[in-house]
């Protein structure tokens, strides 16, 4: 395959070579050849542009976390997820969905403590439901309560059927971070989903280093956003 390098300040897939590259897998010629090509450059999957003042490499995401919109627009969730959670106290956690789609949606797990701050829930509430995110949320807890997730999947129904109280405030949120704070217009979220339920390692919404299992949360929460 033909490698053609981008332009310095454009995002692009970063390969590396030299002597710290490793030689290949052992034993394992066809996931070498997967990782590294002919000319000895190791696919890292990350995405990245050359900061053209300082010259240094800048890290943007990972190439298989990117969203290919219906229009054939490319979306990096990472740095649009990140404002998000800057952009509202409300949203503990938050994950884009796109792949093919005619615009983004966002799931987003909400902070307990914030809710009821804000006055959407009760002090007890918190605390009771608080309990259960800390058990999904423990890494020693090898088996989730069943009954705990079933919980705050109910939870998270009420709040976002709450009048559409809480949803539409979470949702003017998220929507505000778009292109007015610098991203481009199809990078604008469309429908937000609030839940109660956190990612965690647990339920299987989790890695072990704590990275988002995108397919996972895809998974349990794409017949809801259809």
């Amino acid at each position: 395959m033909t490698r053609e390098a981008v332009k310095d300040g454009s995002v692009g897939l970063v390969l590396a070579r030299g002597p710290q590259v490793m030689r290949g897998y052992y034993n394992n010629e066809e996931a070498t050849r997967a990782a590294i090509d002919a000319d000895g450059f190791f696919d890292t999957g990350d995405l990245g542009r050359i900061n053209v003042v300082t010259d240094d490499l800048v890290l943007t995401g990972r190439l298989k976390d990117t969203i290919v919109l219906s229009n054939g627009e490319n979306v990096e969730p990472v740095p649009l997820e990140d404002a998000i959670m800057s952009g509202s106290d409300l949203i503990d956690q938050v994950m884009l969905i796109g792949d093919e789609r005619k615009r983004l949606s966002a799931v987003c797990v909400l902070n307990l403590e914030q809710l009821v701050l804000e006055g959407f829930i009760s002090q007890q509430e918190s605390h009771k439901y608080g309990k259960m995110v800390d058990l999904l949320n423990d890494p020693k807890n090898a088996e989730c309560a069943f009954g705990a997730i079933e919980d705050l999947k109910d939870f998270g129904r009420k709040l976002q059927s709450n009048s559409g109280i809480v949803g539409n405030v979470v949702a003017t949120a998220v929507k505000s971070t778009g292109v007015g704070a610098g991203f481009r217009k199809w990078e604008t979220v469309g429908d937000v989903l609030v839940v109660a339920e956190p990612f965690a390692m647990c339920n299987g919404q989790l890695t072990q280093s704590f990275k988002v299992k995108r397919s996972e949360v895809l998974k349990r929460y794409e017949a809801l956003l259809n």
